[in-house]
């Protein structure tokens, strides 16, 4: 994990598996190598910055509601703002429900340049590029299983009407699994049809859902242990 440089204090560290993102860029055809490749790193500077402003949302409403903010953590799948204290259910609500919401206008905004820029043949490849991984970002984000937006905005639901964080990150984390499952054996479908790439993203980001709603279930069989002790 390097971090690379701070925001209002807030240190962003980048995970190594950003390397993924330039095999899975979407290339223009007829290209020269060199072309192609630049074409790759704009691609996937513009998707970090777009994953950035994402986590950065919920860094300002978080803030916004009292949290101190640890870390801004960035990966191939999105990111992570570490907070070092649960919320309470509706400042965890809000929080999670930005991310989804900025990665949406993003996307909105991409489209609409794309069709500005639909003359010239790159700019319009990039513009939808960024468009498509942005609304899959925003969408997959708001399926409700942890750890996405959505599965934290059940878990704060589910919270609220309870009463009890682990029990309500423990049903969460199980739907994050679940939805793990679906991705994998989508993916895998995809790939058998000869969508290699796009059924490669699915089976990858599927595996690390998976591994991180088991995290957070491990994590709040743990609490439950520590508050019966």
């Amino acid at each position: 994990m390097l971090q690379i440089f701070r925001v209002a204090g807030i240190p962003v560290r980048v995970d190594a598996s950003w390397l993924l993102v330039f095999a899975l860029i979407w290339f223009l055809p007829d290209l020269t190598p060199a072309a192609a490749w630049l074409d790759a790193a704009t691609a996937a500077a513009l998707f970090f910055a777009s994953v950035f402003l994402h986590e950065l949302s919920h860094v300002a409403v978080a803030r916004r509601n009292g949290m101190r903010v640890g870390s801004i953590r960035l990966h191939v799948f999105g990111g992570v703002s570490e907070l070092p204290a649960e919320p309470p259910p509706r400042a965890e609500f809000l929080i999670a429900a930005v991310g989804p919401l900025t990665s949406l206008a993003i996307a909105a905004v991409c489209y609409g340049l794309g069709r500005t820029l639909a003359g010239i043949a790159w700019a319009a490849a990039l513009t939808g590029y960024l468009t498509a991984i942005n609304l899959i970002v925003g969408l997959i984000n708001l399926v409700p299983g942890l750890p996405l937006d959505g599965g934290r905005l059940l878990r704060a639901m589910l919270w609220r009407w309870s009463g009890r964080v682990e029990w309500a990150t423990r049903w969460a984390g199980r739907a994050g699994s679940l939805f793990a499952v679906v991705l994998i054996g989508l993916g895998a479908l995809r790939a058998a049809g000869g969508e290699l790439t796009g059924g490669l993203w699915f089976i990858v980001i599927g595996l690390s859902l998976g591994h991180a709603a088991r995290a957070s279930v491990e994590m709040a069989s743990t609490r439950d242990l520590e508050h019966a002790a």
